[in-house]
């Protein structure tokens, strides 16, 4: 009815590659996504918003293979044409953590911050700024991670934000900054949704006092 070129037939393409992708023929679903791709391209134009998804989804396709190099290229690709999408954003936090699954924690920590440098939703930037506070402490770099973090507000990201905070100051021995950071976990309200209020009490009650500290 609509031909073999119509932005129906795309859609459907890409409807059914991710219903293969879901019952475990990857293989299938690959050669369709790349399919569907080819065609909202020459239908819809490399700038319309189903193209740049369906890249994305062939982006989460290989990552989910392990094929390290082919999501790379995805990735670049989404960064490039789509810089300042939710797609493209997407593709760096799934990129951040295959890298870390590899122990690449640099190259993660690297495409976490070009999520931050970028225009994408400020949502998806908080999400990397966690992620990237995360692997600084992992580096020792416990510095950085208090300067990433301070100074940020978010209603949904200030428990663990304050969490992380506290995890640095205590690193570097800024025993009292930990303490309140600590504290601030505590009355937010958000904090039994987003962090284990147990375990930073626990994180408070073993920092050391002034007291032992001297000795």
């Amino acid at each position: 009815v609509y031909g073999d070129e119509h932005r129906l037939v795309a859609m459907t393409l890409s409807t059914l590659a991710g219903v293969l992708r879901g019952r475990g023929d990857v293989e299938a679903a690959e050669a369709m996504y790349l399919d569907a791709l080819a065609m909202k391209r020459r239908v819809l134009g490399d700038e319309h918003a189903s193209t740049s998804t369906t890249l994305g989804n062939l982006g989460g396709l290989l990552l989910s293979k392990g094929e390290l190099d082919a999501a790379e290229q995805v990735a670049d690709t989404l960064a490039a044409e789509y810089g300042n999408t939710a797609d493209a954003a997407q593709a760096k936090l799934a990129l951040a953590r295959l890298y870390m699954d590899k122990n690449r924690d640099q190259d993660a920590a690297d495409v976490l911050q070009e999520l931050l440098d970028s225009d994408a939703d400020i949502a998806l930037k908080h999400l990397g700024r966690t992620r990237l506070a995360r692997i600084l402490l992992y580096q020792g770099h416990a510095q950085e991670a208090v300067d990433l973090l301070e100074g940020q507000e978010s209603e949904a990201f200030g428990a663990i934000w304050s969490e992380l905070l506290g995890d640095a100051y205590r690193e570097l021995g800024r025993n009292e900054e930990a303490a309140e950071a600590y504290q601030n976990v505590m009355v937010n309200p958000m904090a039994q949704a987003t962090v284990d209020p147990r375990l930073v009490q626990w994180k408070l009650l073993d920092l050391p006092t002034a007291d032992t500290a001297e000795s």
